[in-house]
């Protein structure tokens, strides 16, 4: 086949080349990755769109520019990919391994910027060939990747995690493939191998010595062997198994070959996957096998016996393994914790012992180490037994208490924390754990756990800013100090974990106080009250602390306005049974005007009697002038008119309680009840009494026809005032009887709604009208 041309070089930080004017932003992070490519790199391309590419330590992205298509990969955290591959790489020009055009950090994370290959990945070709790969095919296979392999280890670089989704496919006719992601690479530095802390790796491509984190070029052979035996038998070996059980197969070296697997590939994959580092093939091996003459695979591929290892018991099961040991104290926790550690007593001594015998005499962490460091820290036996499988299998993923600790697991495990179920208690046990005794630092390195370091230091200045805001909010508002105060402790060490560790939890909570902001608000408004204090609180809510801070009195201020609610939902029924009331009393307006109209009719009765009376006495006698009694009529007719009005205006106003308890016709009845009993009791003195007192107005009358109606009509309109202003004061005090004090805006709009009304005595006009 053809060989692809060598690349070009870049040195380390020259940008691509691609216009620099406005970008358009076309790509935001991964799924599940809401964190935004930094503007300075984004800025360098005119388009930038994510790739299903991204693993689990880094989004990767298409990028364009003027001069082509790349591909940009940005580590997440703070993961970073040791500068002295990124140099190696950099200095090498192989067809087989991607150009690394440029590199560095920006925006706080660790970017690659590589030439785009847009045939896809071998794990994309070998899901369209189900039924495995063709012998000549897997030769080309490994041809090209035992080439890349050799130039990586010149280099001096393992490369860690050698599987079909980390091969591009550079052409397919033709088959044409690339070493690419070296994110786990390690430079050994002339060393022929290294101990890693960190256990990140791919539990089906993984050799048994990456278990317990020792790297070397060994390791990418045993990876080779397992991708041939997939590529050719069309499916891994431990497909559909959980990654605990294939981890525990690869351990104890009982990896199957099926019996229909081409004899050749078989002889390779014999030499390939084997247990032992020593016998395990290696570059000349597969050279050789390539050529046709291959050595002798080794005769036993597992692991080596070790009789002489002194054995371990636990929970009944004698173990001679570490990562078989590792899985059990997970799977047994509380058991472990107390036979071990509670107290450190003689079977932690045992264990100890036993512990000694793993010892890699040019490692950096023995036994002897972490058995001082367990038993002067003073931890509890929850944090020793982690620390204490950390160190028996560092690849092993992480679990606490029984939960998995990971950057995918640690938000819902907050989460979860915060709530009031019965599992929050343990889960809150961890998150004080992990707050105490800084065990995110501590996991960093390990499996799923990178950036724990950075979510750490988020986590601890988000509780120092919490202290800061709750006390100045407690200052300012009194009315939130009780419920601060119950936030702080573990519940709001678990809201504020889940804030740092989840980049949109912050969103999540601006989100509901912006949905609970306008229902707070309405009801306010409804109420005709007022939460000044939440308002403020919610704009100064802008860093997670304050936000968390604004979500922690937003149910408080909940509750306010719920209990404004159902008092207003009273007030308004109140309300409701006063307007009906008050529609009855309008309605009966015509009555009251009838009694009105009644009264006044007596009135002027009284009035055409007593002038009727002076006429005829002045026709006999002929004290007045007819001109005097004719002014006696207009007078009579005028003040008539006056009166009646004010008094129909009275009924108007008042309507059905008018009578008889305000009414004209109450104080008419009045003067013909005394009257008659004077006549009752007085006899002759009340006879000459009232006829006195009629003789004495029809003189007046007739002598001085306007003085009568002078007297008459301011004494009816005072007495129309009065009778005005104690039914207005009755009426009054039974409204706020009714509705109660706050309930006269409310019922003013309700009464609005439901009709017009006069509480002020004033006839309301009707709605629409001007």
């Amino acid at each position: 086949m053809t060989e692809p041309s060598p690349p070009t070089r870049r040195r380390l930080g020259e940008p691509v080349p691609g216009p620099q004017a406005t970008r358009r932003r076309g790509g935001a992070a991964a799924p599940g990755q809401p964190e935004t490519v930094p503007p300075a790199l984004l800025n360098r391309f005119r388009e930038v769109s994510p790739l299903s590419m991204a693993g689990g330590e880094a989004d990767v992205f298409r990028a364009v520019a003027d001069d082509g298509e790349y591909v940009l990969k940005l580590y997440r955290g703070e993961i970073r990919p040791e500068p002295k591959v990124w140099e190696a790489l950099q200095a090498g020009e192989s067809p087989r391994l991607p150009r690394l055009l440029d590199c560095g950090v920006e925006g706080g994370r660790a970017y690659e910027i590589h030439d785009y290959v847009p045939g896809g990945t071998l794990h994309d070709l070998l899901r369209r060939t189900p039924g495995g790969l063709p012998l000549e095919t897997v030769e080309e296979v490994v041809r090209q990747l035992a080439g890349a392999l050799r130039e990586l280890h010149g280099l001096g670089i393992p490369h860690r995690d050698l599987k079909p989704r980390n091969v591009l496919v550079r052409g397919e006719d033709a088959l044409d493939l690339v070493l690419a992601d070296f994110g786990m690479s390690v430079h050994l530095g002339g060393r022929s191998q290294a101990r890693t802390r960190s256990g990140s790796r791919t539990t089906l491509y993984a050799a048994p010595e990456l278990f317990n984190g020792l790297v070397s070029a060994a390791g990418d052979w045993w990876s080779l062997g397992m991708l041939v035996l997939e590529a050719a038998a069309g499916e891994h070996p431990f497909a559909g198994m959980d990654e605990d059980n294939a981890g525990d197969q690869i351990i104890a070296g009982n990896i199957p070959l099926p019996d229909d697997l081409d004899p050749r590939v078989r002889w390779l994959c014999e030499g390939l996957i084997v247990h032992s580092r020593d016998d395990r093939w290696g570059a000349e091996e597969v050279a050789a096998w390539l050529a046709g003459d291959p050595p002798r695979p080794p005769r036993d591929r597992g692991p080596a016996p070790s009789p002489q290892r002194r054995q371990l018991r636990f929970n009944g099961t004698p173990y001679t393994e570490r990562s078989t040991l590792a899985l059990d104290l997970t799977r047994n926790w509380g058991l472990a914790v107390q036979r071990f550690f509670e107290p450190m007593a003689e079977p932690w001594a045992e264990l100890r012992r036993w512990l000694a015998q793993f010892d890699d005499p040019d490692g950096e962490d023995s036994s002897e180490r972490l058995a001082v460091r367990l038993e002067r820290s003073g931890l509890p036996g929850n944090v020793n037994l982690l620390l204490l499988l950390r160190w028996l299998d560092h690849g092993r993923p992480v679990v606490y208490l029984g939960e998995s600790l990971s950057m995918t697991d640690l938000p819902g495990l907050a989460r979860k924390a915060m709530d009031g179920d019965g599992t929050a208690a343990q889960l809150r046990e961890i998150v004080d754990d992990l707050w105490d005794h800084g065990l995110l630092r501590e996991l960093d390195a390990e499996p799923g756990c990178a950036g724990f370091a950075q979510v750490d230091r988020r986590w601890r200045y988000d509780v120092e800013r919490w202290a800061v805001v709750a006390a100045r909010l407690a200052g300012d508002h009194p009315e939130v100090r009780d419920v601060l105060a119950r936030w702080s402790g573990p519940r709001q060490r678990a809201y504020l974990l889940w804030l740092a560790g989840d980049p949109g939890a912050v969103g999540e909570l601006r989100a509901h106080l912006d949905r609970e902001r306008p229902r707070v608000h309405k009801v306010l408004r409804r109420a005709n009250a007022r939460l000044d204090w939440f308002d403020e609180i919610l704009a100064k809510a802008h860093e997670p602390a304050g936000v968390l801070t604004a979500y922690a009195v937003s149910w408080q201020a909940r509750a306010e306005v719920e209990r404004l609610r159902r008092q207003a939902d009273r007030r308004d029924q109140r309300v409701r049974e006063w307007n009906r009331v008050e529609r009855w009393r309008r309605l009966d307006r015509p009555v009251a005007l009838g009694w009105a109209g009644a009264a006044m009719a007596v009135v002027l009765i009284a009035w055409t009697l007593l002038l009727l009376l002076s006429t005829a006495f002045n026709a006999r006698v002929e004290i007045a002038s007819p001109v005097a009694l004719l002014q006696a009529w207009i007078f009579m007719v005028v003040t008539l008119a006056l009166q009646a009005g004010a008094e129909l205006w009275l009924a108007a106003v008042i309507g059905a309680p008018y009578h008889p308890r305000f009414s004209l016709m109450l104080g008419v009845g009045r003067v013909f009840r005394d009257v008659g009993g004077r006549f009752a009791t007085r006899g002759t003195l009340g006879f000459v009494v009232v006829a006195g007192t009629t003789l004495a107005l029809i003189g007046v009358t007739v002598t001085a026809p306007f003085l009568l109606p002078l007297i008459v009509l301011p004494a009816h309109v005072a007495w129309v005032h009065v009778r005005y202003r104690r039914w207005q004061e009755e009426y009054l005090r039974r409204r706020s009887t009714a509705v109660g004090p706050d309930g006269a805006t409310a019922q003013r709009t309700a009464a609005r709604r439901d009709g017009p009304r006069a509480p002020s005595g004033r006839p309301a006009r009707a709605r629409g009208t001007r």
